[in-house]
């Protein structure tokens, strides 16, 4: 599980350029505006199904953190041990969280992720996928757009899901 945000709208301070010629590709600006706002959103992921869950929230605080554990993660996987790796977000850690944590501990073994290391976390590669498949070459201009975008995405990798398979080097 982990926060992810996702800007609702790329507003460019230099406009799209289009593919020109044979060989050229389109091109964006980097530079761009958050003029509309930004989504938070918590997901889960399966790695052996390859399956995920997500919510948006409008921000990343205890509650909404401890709210989506409660509704989503336990309604998803009702039975069976839960491993949650979390990242150092302040929200993971805040009592709220810690007291639904301690509710079902017997269900839920958390895995930290050291600081600087969010190539660890299997969810940051899932969020890679979900942004390309979701929101990429798209122009949302409302956070009720991008959360129907996301949940469209979700919706089409858990169609198609792409279980992951660890490998020993």
């Amino acid at each position: 599980m982990a926060p992810w945000s996702a800007s609702t709208s790329w507003d460019l301070c230099r406009p799209f350029r289009e593919a020109g010629a044979a060989g050229e590709s389109a091109r964006r600006s980097n530079r761009y505006q958050r003029k509309h706002g930004v989504l938070q959103f918590f997901a889960a992921l399966s790695p052996h199904t390859g399956r995920a869950v997500g919510r948006s929230t409008p921000n990343k605080n205890s509650d909404n953190c401890r709210a989506f554990l409660q509704e989503v993660v336990l309604r998803e996987w009702p039975e069976g041990r839960i491993h949650l790796m979390l990242d150092n977000l302040s929200a993971h850690k805040a009592p709220p969280v810690r007291k639904f944590l301690a509710q079902h501990c017997r269900r839920i073994q958390l895995h930290w992720t050291p600081t600087n290391s969010s190539w660890l976390n299997l969810i940051e590669s899932y969020f890679a996928t979900l942004h390309l498949t979701a929101l990429q070459n798209t122009d949302y201009r409302t956070p009720a757009q991008i959360e129907a975008g996301l949940q469209k995405g979700i919706s089409y990798l858990n169609e198609n899901p792409r279980p992951y398979v660890w490998k020993k080097l």
